[in-house]
């Protein structure tokens, strides 16, 4: 009796990995279809606008005049720091926009 108990459970465990699994892959497939969407959305909006391109290349140059500088200089180290995160958030702007305008 016992042993019918055991496969009926780890049956049952089983079957709810598998219902996640569905679920798992059914999010990522939504996930695919709204980076999709906004790509589309992005494409018609004409990809960054001039100012966004504009500080992207003056972050960058900054980058640029900083990895001139001594490596183990404190200033340079901390600069380049703040630099990254700015190009990071650079970069997402576009997509908050576009989150904004949904």
């Amino acid at each position: 009796m016992a042993g019918k108990e055991t496969r009926t459970v780890l049956r049952t465990e089983v079957q709810r990995r598998r219902h996640r699994h569905r679920e798992r892959e059914r999010e990522r497939e939504r996930e695919r279809e709204r980076e999709e969407g906004m790509a589309a959305k992005e494409e018609k909006r004409g990809g960054a606008t001039e100012e966004e391109k504009r500080k992207t290349e003056v972050v960058q140059a900054e980058v640029a005049r900083m990895k001139q500088l001594p490596p183990n200089s404190a200033y340079a180290t901390h600069r380049l720091r703040v630099l990254d995160k700015m190009q990071q958030l650079l970069s997402k702007v576009p997509i908050l926009l576009r989150a904004i305008c949904l």
